[in-house]
């Protein structure tokens, strides 16, 4: 009765302190998302896969790589530092930021400049196999979408504000506006807003996304001012962190230009079936990877100095990654045509697109795994101060993913891509873990080991899981030979809440949480 009640209070403590917040922001995300599918859906259903969606999501692409960059080098160099400076004192944290703010400014509006000016060029790299006409609507399109990046640059460092003190819900649901703005729009004028159109108002939406944040940053008396102060020693390391930070989230985009490049030789909608694929992929992902690492991100830099601490929490957001993330994964297996039919099969998004798409969107998850480790093992890299490790592991992996993306898609052909980047996201989480080994002292071989135990230990309750949710699928198609979708929504929703109930009872029989999940 003691264990069990020492288990509880564990539970309730970790519960408190993670769970309760990441299931918040998960909901809160989760709308956002479904909401965001609702977007996707509507723009599918009115404009398809044609020519001009292409070039839409060559802009779109573009756009969305300048601004992945700017998240990751900003925050990665940004958060650690600021949360340092908090601890110091305010006036340091608001010195601190304010620097920040101007830096990020003035690089927003240069590479504005430069974008508008060679838009053109820059759409051709993405897209070499487009027409003449094709690859002028996208640079058009480029030109529309690149004035939000001086916008979306001030977000992303009031948004680095706000987690490092663990405030996370407008970063969660500042893409609401946006994607409820572009779905009335398209309800109302439909496709007769043409794909100029919808690029504009997509723009003007992401514009949106900073008045979400401005009340949070108010209650917290988070200032962004131009008042920069480069003498600052935390300056100083948020500058020399910037290049290697920089060139690993570089590296890593590398592959968006390879993949859209290659897929823009593969016909008529071969780069929006990638992208339909992509986002599917990419929206998980979001949900359940980057909000449990969002969240915990704050705790390991806090953890930083402290070689027991910092090695609990790791491991600790190591096994709830895997648990959530094997499962999910699971889902995407077993209902893979099943996702995207509920999402996009409709008006002029034909059953073959959808045939297609899933098959891609497939061969993306098997690499959801080794990705939520690979984000939280570099995040763990940064706040330790080894900003070139990742550096090093993001040239070595784009190496190998450009080769496997040329040879798997003259195999296989645009699935192939996706392949290509599950294997890579293996090769990258092996090479974490030796680096991590190389890199600090307290994380010797036991991460491998600890890592290796995780995996087996889901064994089981995967497998259980999966044998459950094909059984009951199984079962209900044959209620339902052709269900519309919502009874297909309710089906997949069904069978993948028998799989979750065995994926827990199994967890719970084998003893792992006990064990494990609760140090």
């Amino acid at each position: 009765m003691d264990s069990l009640n020492t288990l509880k209070n564990k539970a309730n403590n970790i519960f408190n302190k993670t769970g309760k917040p990441a299931v918040i922001i998960i909901l809160v995300t989760l709308v956002s998302k479904i909401i965001g599918f609702v977007r996707e859906s509507v723009i599918a259903s009115n404009f398809g896969a044609t020519a001009d969606t292409d070039a839409y999501v060559v802009a779109v692409t573009i756009y969305t790589l300048v601004m992945l960059i700017f998240s990751e080098v900003i925050n990665n160099a940004f958060m650690p530092l600021y949360v340092s400076s908090r601890q110091k004192s305010k006036k340091i944290a608001d010195k601190f930021i304010n620097t920040v703010f101007s830096f990020v400014l003035i690089i927003s509006i240069i590479t504005t400049i430069i974008g508008l000016l060679f838009a053109k060029q820059i759409a051709s790299v993405f897209a070499p196999g487009f027409s003449e006409e094709a690859l002028q609507l996208a640079a058009n399109l480029t030109r529309v979408m690149l004035p939000v990046i001086i916008i979306t640059g001030i977000s992303i460092v009031a948004g680095g504000a706000l987690q490092s003190q663990e405030c996370f819900l407008p970063q969660a649901a500042m893409g609401i506006p946006n994607h409820i703005m572009v779905i009335l729009i398209l309800i109302i004028w439909g496709s007769n807003i043409g794909i100029k159109g919808l690029t504009a108002i997509a723009s003007i939406g992401t514009a949106s996304q900073l008045l979400v944040q401005l009340p949070f940053l108010k209650k917290r008396g988070v200032k962004c001012k131009l008042k920069p102060h480069f003498k600052m020693p935390e300056v100083n390391l948020f500058l020399h962190s910037l290049f290697p930070i920089f060139i690993a989230t570089a590296a890593r985009q590398v592959i968006t230009v390879v993949d859209k490049a290659l897929a823009s030789s593969g016909g008529q909608g071969s780069i929006s079936i990638l992208n339909y694929s992509n986002i599917m992929y990419a929206s998980i992902s979001g949900l359940f990877i980057t909000t449990l690492t969002t969240i915990m991100y704050p705790q390991i830099a806090k953890n930083a100095f402290d070689n027991e601490l910092l090695a609990k929490s790791v491991k600790k957001c190591i096994q709830l990654l895997v648990a959530v993330i094997l499962f999910i994964s699971i889902i995407v297996w077993c209902f893979k045509y099943e996702i995207i039919s509920i999402m996009f099969e409709r008006g002029n998004f034909t059953r073959n697109n959808a045939l297609d798409t899933a098959e891609v969107f497939m061969f993306y998850s098997f690499g959801l795994v080794p990705a939520a480790l690979n984000d939280i093992l570099m995040k763990t890299m940064y706040c330790i101060k080894k900003v070139k490790f990742p550096m090093y592991i993001s040239i070595a992996s784009i190496s190998v993913n450009v080769i496997l993306s040329i040879l798997l898609y003259n195999l296989i052909g645009i699935a192939g891509l996706a392949l290509a980047s599950s294997i890579t996201a293996f090769f990258s989480m092996i090479l974490y873990i030796y680096a991590l080994k190389k890199a600090y002292q307290m994380f010797s071989i036991d991460i491998l080991n600890d890592i290796l135990k995780i995996f087996f230990a889901f064994i089981l309750p995967g497998g259980a899981s999966y044998v459950s949710i094909y059984a009951v699928k199984n079962l209900l198609y044959c209620v339902w030979e052709a269900p519309g979708t919502i009874v297909l929504a309710a089906l997949v929703a069904a069978a993948s809440a028998a799989g979750l109930a065995v994926y827990v009872l199994m967890i719970f029989l084998i003893g792992f949480l006990k064990r494990k999940l609760y140090p």
